[in-house]
């Protein structure tokens, strides 16, 4: 209203009329008032509330969330399935590739020793005491490949019967049958088993066949064919 008093006011100046307005000019004062109150009010006039989400939508919303969630799953398990399978690919080069290099640098044969009932889970590394009629030293802790994981022995055409004279400090007897040993000589050379085109083994877990695993007879190195 003091808005309203003071257009009057200043009409009044413009017209250089001191005296009372009309009621023509106060009805047009007043309907211009109005308008101009009207507008001023709406400007501060606060917006509706957005509409909520109706039941059909929101459940579209699960179902797409579960269908993400589903191949996501999927994805995450062959990611995972991928790793452990490379994790247990370098351990088994590890293994064979530590035993060759002790035989090598001590200037005395090594022992690749495996564990287990022709499916090999896990392994440990001797090398021959100075006196050979000692039992031998261990020169690496028991480990074990990942769960469902394991190597199994393929047998070769044999140069020789195999002839292993080995007993662990704990007393266990080890034979060379099935590949449960594989014998390094101090030049890297593989001596145990004697199979004429080297060391094969089949890394295995519960979905089939890793990997192939070749150990040269020769030069005692380590080749890994992945299977896809």
């Amino acid at each position: 209203m003091y808005w309203v008093a003071d257009k009057v006011e200043s009409h009044r100046r413009h017209q250089g009329n001191k005296g009372e307005l009309d009621s023509a000019e106060c009805l047009a004062f007043n309907a211009h008032s109005v308008d101009a109150f009207s507008n001023a009010s709406n400007f501060f006039v606060k917006s509706p509330r957005c509409r909520g989400v109706s039941l059909p939508e929101l459940l579209v919303v699960v179902a797409l969330l579960v269908v993400l969630a589903g191949f996501g799953g999927s994805a995450l398990k062959g990611m995972l399935g991928s790793s452990r399978r490379l994790a247990a690919i370098d351990q088994v080069v590890g293994w064979f590739d530590h035993a060759r290099t002790l035989a090598i640098l001590h200037g005395r044969p090594s022992f690749l020793v495996l564990r287990g009932t022709g499916k090999y889970a896990s392994a440990g590394v001797f090398l021959e005491a100075e006196d050979p009629a000692e039992a031998p030293v261990p020169m690496m802790p028991w480990q074990w490949l990942p769960v469902g994981f394991f190597l199994q022995y393929t047998p070769g055409e044999t140069l020789e019967e195999p002839s292993l004279n080995l007993v662990l400090p704990d007393g266990v007897a080890v034979s060379a049958e099935e590949g449960r040993c594989v014998k390094f000589s101090p030049t890297g050379e593989v001596l145990v088993p004697p199979d004429a085109g080297g060391v094969r083994y089949a890394l295995k877990s519960d979905a089939g066949v890793c990997a192939e695993v070749a150990v040269s007879r020769v030069t005692g190195k380590v080749k890994v064919m992945p299977r896809s």
